[in-house]
């Protein structure tokens, strides 16, 4: 399992049968091509899915400016590390929340926020978890394929290998997110269980 980018970067060049590299900065065509969209690539990854190494829980800040209109409060989402995908929240069902992005009134500064009139606000959400050595084995070989499957063909110009990398890929997730689905019972689904029991 690989330990930093580069690994990962080198383990995915390993699929195209390139050469190694020495950092994702370095001056070569094989490392360009990884750097930029390593961590577009990551993002998407883990938004896609609940995978439980990348959940995190936060009690929010409450931002001192208030909404233009339509909500009393606003709180910052984390942005160390970054909150990609807000999971769950503390409010009630007939409370209203919604994300949109914040602009300070100097204009200096953005930053997404959640918009409620709840007077607390905690959540639990994806984090962008950048080293692998937190990630899930099946996690990580997942990530190594779709990398070398998006770096595929600006390297090796061999749409063959693009597609078998592509197909390669889409099980590497498939059983990544499955096996990962299984190994969580959140609180809501062992009270219905409860539930049902007594019923």
């Amino acid at each position: 399992m690989p330990s930093d980018e580069t690994e990962v970067a080198n383990e995915s060049l390993t699929l195209l049968g390139e050469t190694a590299i020495v950092a994702l900065t370095e001056d070569s065509d094989r490392a360009r091509a990884v750097n930029r969209i390593y961590t577009p690539t990551l993002d998407q990854a883990l938004r896609s899915h609940d995978w439980n190494f990348a959940r995190m829980r936060a009690t929010l800040g409450r931002v001192a400016a208030t909404p233009d209109f339509g909500y009393d409060f606003m709180y910052q989402l984390p942005q160390q590390p970054l909150c990609l995908r807000v999971l769950t929240t503390n409010l009630k069902k007939d409370e209203a929340w919604e994300i949109e992005t914040y602009q300070t009134a100097d204009e200096t500064a953005q930053y997404r926020v959640i918009l409620t009139d709840a007077s607390s606000l905690e959540i639990r959400y994806i984090a962008r978890v950048t080293s692998p050595t937190l990630w899930d084995a099946l996690f990580a070989d997942a990530m190594v394929h779709e990398i070398a499957r998006r770096i595929c063909y600006a390297i090796t110009r061999n749409a063959t290998l693009v597609a078998t990398l592509s197909e390669e890929a889409k099980g590497k997730w498939r059983q990544a997110r499955s096996v990962d689905g299984l190994e969580s019972r959140p609180l809501r689904q062992l009270l219905s269980s409860s539930f049902t029991e007594v019923r």
